[in-house]
């Protein structure tokens, strides 16, 4: 899936404040384990990024449905979080740490991400050659100085052949 990884940290941190304020559904893969379990991030704690021990940061998931996720979890080293921001698919890799221990009880714990994985959609949508189907046309003008203050414009219809690609 990892075409684009970001190891920025402000973006990280958007993103999961983000899926956490709005309540966004997340998708838990554990090592092992065909099926993905529905989730969400109810809160997210960004660890001290100024210190240079740089506390590291947890990430607070509900509950997993269905609950057999829940047991699963416990016995599983590492996780995969998928989600999807607008028109991106997003992962990032996690270690179980425990369980919500003290009330409120929250659920999982797991470290926070270190970088962002970012699936390239684009990729399967692109026109390939051996299509039956017709690429999209797009507009494209050029212009060009001629002398002086004349300029001379084209407007063109081309193939959009890679189709956002």
């Amino acid at each position: 899936m990892p075409d684009f990884v970001t190891k920025n940290g402000e973006r990280i941190k958007q993103a999961i404040d983000f899926l956490a304020v709005n309540r966004k559904r997340i998708s838990v893969k554990i090592v092992g384990e065909q099926t993905l379990f529905d989730s969400m991030i109810v809160k997210a704690d960004h660890g001290d990024p100024v210190s240079k021990a740089g506390t590291p940061g947890r990430v607070f998931l509900q509950w997993l449905s269905p609950p057999k996720g829940n047991n699963l979890i416990q016995s599983a080293g590492t996780v995969q979080v998928r989600f999807s921001l607008g028109k991106y698919n997003l992962a990032f890799t996690a270690y179980y740490v425990t369980k919500s221990l003290a009330p409120p009880y929250l659920g999982h714990i797991i470290t926070y991400p270190e970088a962002l994985a970012i699936a390239d959609r684009r990729r399967h949508e692109r026109h390939k050659g051996e299509s039956k189907t017709a690429p999209l046309f797009a507009k494209a003008k050029v212009s060009t100085g001629v002398s002086g203050s004349q300029e001379k414009a084209y407007d063109l219809r081309v193939f959009d052949v890679s189709e956002n690609g």
